[in-house]
């Protein structure tokens, strides 16, 4: 499928308002790990950023296409990744 053709597909209803609110909470997420707390807080901010990520995930796997859904999908995925391996520094024992 060309770029062109893509970009024409439809877009689920409600497609564009999830992304948005993905996005917000993704920034609140983001916002809360750069003020986060050692121990117990740090655990709660990095599982509830994990969680924002993996819904934001879903919502970008649905309503995006093309290269554009390709690469946010593998930036998401990384991100996944990375705070799996900070729940396990951080949060194990």
């Amino acid at each position: 499928m060309s770029a062109k053709s893509a970009a024409a597909l439809p877009v689920a209803p409600g497609c564009q308002q999830s992304l948005a609110v993905a996005g917000a909470r993704l920034e609140q997420a983001r916002a809360h790990l750069k003020g986060r707390q050692a121990g117990g807080e740090a655990c709660a901010t990095y599982r509830r950023h994990f969680f924002e990520v993996v819904k934001a995930r879903e919502v970008t796997a649905m309503c995006k296409t093309g290269t554009e859904r390709e690469r946010e999908l593998s930036d998401i995925d990384a991100a996944v990744e990375n705070l799996n391996g900070a729940i396990a520094r951080t949060c194990s024992g």
